[in-house]
C-alpha cells in the first residue's frame, strides 16, 4: 500500500542559466536521511561531474558547483537510494 506515503520532490535547478553554481531543492520523505548520487553531463552524454550528497529527512537545498564548465546545455541527473532517476536541463552561461 503506497497510499498516503510521502515521496521525493526535486526542483528545477536555479539559477538557470547558471554561472559558477546552481541549487536544487530536494524533499526527502521519511524519518531518516538518504544519500543521493548525482552527475552532470553534456547534452551529448559526456560526464563532466559526479557527486554524492547526504541529505537529511525533510527539506534540503543541494548546491552544485560548476567549476570551469564551458557555456552550453547540460543534464543534471539525481538518483535516489531506491533507484529513481530524475533529470533536469541546465544552461551554463
Amino acid at each position: 500500500q503506497m497510499q498516503g506515503r510521502e515521496s521525493w520532490t526535486i526542483s528545477e535547478p536555479y539559477p538557470n542559466p547558471a554561472d559558477k553554481c546552481t541549487r536544487m531543492d530536494i524533499y526527502v520523505p521519511g524519518k531518516t536521511g538518504a544519500v543521493v548520487s548525482g552527475s552532470v553531463t553534456t547534452i551529448e552524454g559526456t560526464g563532466v561531474l559526479r557527486f554524492k550528497e547526504s541529505l537529511r529527512a525533510g527539506s534540503n537545498t543541494l548546491m552544485i558547483s560548476l567549476p570551469g564548465l564551458a557555456r552550453g546545455v547540460y543534464i543534471v541527473e539525481l538518483v535516489t537510494p531506491d533507484g529513481c532517476r530524475t533529470t533536469r536541463k541546465l544552461l551554463v552561461d
